[in-house]
C-alpha cells in the first residue's frame, strides 16, 4: 500500500517565454490538514523550465488513518516573487460568472470510499476499503479494475469472490485470520458462498 500519494498541481504563467528557469512560490492559504501529519511541507519554490509557460507543483499527500474518517484540504495560494507579479488574481469567464481565483487551488482529500461501480454485494459482501485492498493484493488487482464494467463482468465477480473465499480459509487454517477494520469480524465473501 502507498504510503504516499504525489499530487501534480500544474501552473501557467502569463506573459512572454523566458529562456531561462524561472521559480514559482506557493503558500498554503488555509487548511484543515497538519503538515508532516496529513501532508508533507511545500518546497521554497518551484521550477519553470526555461522555455516554458507551464510548471508543476508537487503536493505529497500522506495518508493517516484518521483519513478514513475525517476529509482533509488544503488551499494553496501563488506568491508573487522576483520572476512572477500576479496582475490577474481573479479571472471571469463570462459576463454572468462572479469570477474565480487564478492564484489559488483546493485540494480536498481522504480515505473515505465509496463502493466502486462494480462491487456485487452478493459476490463480495458487504463493502469495506479493507476488504477492497485484501482482495486486490491477493488477486493482483487495482482498485480502478472495479470501476471497469467492461473488465468486472459478473463471471470474472464470481471467480475472484470463490477464490477468495478459499484464500481467507486458507489464512484462518494456518492461524493467520483476516479480520475487517474492527479486528472482530472475520472477513467474509457474499453470503452465497457460505
Amino acid at each position: 500500500n502507498k504510503e504516499v500519494d504525489s499530487l501534480y498541481i500544474m501552473v501557467r504563467t502569463g506573459g512572454e517565454v523566458k529562456d531561462y528557469d524561472r521559480q514559482v512560490k506557493v503558500k498554503v492559504a488555509e487548511t484543515n490538514a497538519t503538515v508532516d501529519v496529513d501532508y508533507k511541507a511545500l518546497a521554497d519554490s518551484y521550477t519553470i523550465p526555461a522555455g516554458n509557460t507551464f510548471g508543476a507543483i508537487l503536493v505529497e499527500l500522506l495518508r493517516p488513518e484518521i483519513l478514513k474518517k475525517e476529509e482533509r484540504y488544503i488551499i494553496l495560494e501563488l506568491e508573487e516573487n522576483n520572476d512572477f507579479a500576479l496582475s490577474y488574481p481573479t479571472k471571469v469567464t463570462s459576463s454572468n460568472d462572479e469570477g474565480y481565483s487564478a492564484i489559488r487551488y483546493k485540494i480536498y482529500f481522504s480515505e473515505i470510499m465509496t463502493p466502486p461501480l462494480k462491487w456485487s454485494i452478493p459476490e463480495f459482501g458487504e463493502f469495506s476499503v479493507k476488504k477492497l485492498d485484501v482482495i486486490c493484493e491477493e488477486m493482483n488487482l487495482t482498485r480502478e479494475m472495479f470501476n471497469d464494467a467492461s473488465y468486472m463482468i459478473n463471471s470474472r465477480q464470481k471467480y475472484i469472490a470463490a477464490k477468495m473465499v478459499q484464500i481467507l480459509n486458507d489464512y484462518s487454517a494456518n492461524g493467520h485470520p483476516i479480520y475487517e477494520d474492527d479486528n472482530v469480524t472475520l472477513m467474509r465473501m457474499g453470503d452465497v458462498y457460505y
